[in-house]
């Protein structure tokens, strides 16, 4: 199960907002998602990273069901999922269109109204907490069948673009000096490059700068003219 659709509070340059993913599935773009690739953590750097494929999935309004297979030079990790020890899984993905509103309260609420996604990874710490995986056949469901990607639709890598786009988001939370579970945030809410500067800029600039200042004596200076003749 790679998404149940839960609110996940983020930030942006206009201030902090609860982000929702809808699940219709009018909504959801799946062309990509079907034979791309089960990352760790989201990395795309190297091939290493890529632990298995999607081999089919679904969204039935009220969550987004997969079955992937893993990669025999990903056994160990295959055995702690079947142990119970990796349950968490998180969902990559790009918005098209955002549809804004105001919850009960006042907050801002931002929904992915047409998105894409793009690779599933499994993760230490879910945005979405209902993202497990489970040991049982995956539902389906008549209205929203599951088809097999087509031929042109790669099996393994993911778009060089996404992966282009994360690798900079990476560098840019290194030059910044700041914790590499914030490259992984970004990464996980499909923040493009402008909105990942504005937030690392908008956290940097909140970090008070203390300036300390030392007086030195140095004495009578010596190096006068009138110093150096006497």
């Amino acid at each position: 199960m790679w998404s149940t659709g839960a609110g996940v509070r983020r930030r942006d340059a206009a201030g902090a907002f609860e982000e929702r993913l809808s699940l219709d599935p009018m909504h959801v773009d799946l062309g990509q998602f079907i034979g791309g690739p089960v990352l760790d953590g989201h990395r795309q750097e190297t091939v290493d990273s890529i632990l298995g494929v999607i081999t089919a999935a679904h969204v039935d309004g009220r969550a987004g069901h997969a079955t992937i297979r893993f990669s025999e030079r990903a056994e160990p990790v295959w055995r702690d999922i079947k142990a119970g020890i990796l349950r968490n899984v998180s969902v990559g993905y790009l918005v098209d269109r955002w549809q804004d509103a105001r919850s009960a309260d006042g907050a801002r609420v931002r929904t992915a109204v047409r998105w894409t996604p793009k690779e599933l990874s499994l993760v230490a710490i879910p945005a979405d907490v209902g993202a497990t995986t489970r040991g049982e056949p995956m539902p389906t469901t008549p209205e929203v069948p599951i088809t097999p990607p087509p031929p042109e639709v790669p099996t393994v890598p993911a778009a060089p673009e996404l992966a282009t786009r994360h690798a900079e988001i990476r560098r840019l939370v290194g030059a910044a000096h700041l914790d590499h579970a914030v490259a992984d945030q970004l990464i996980d809410r499909g923040a493009s490059l402008d909105d990942a500067r504005r937030e690392l800029f908008d956290a940097i600039t909140a970090t008070p700068i203390i300036v300390r200042h030392q007086r030195i004596e140095v004495g009578e200076r010596l190096d006068a003219p009138e110093k150096l003749i006497e």
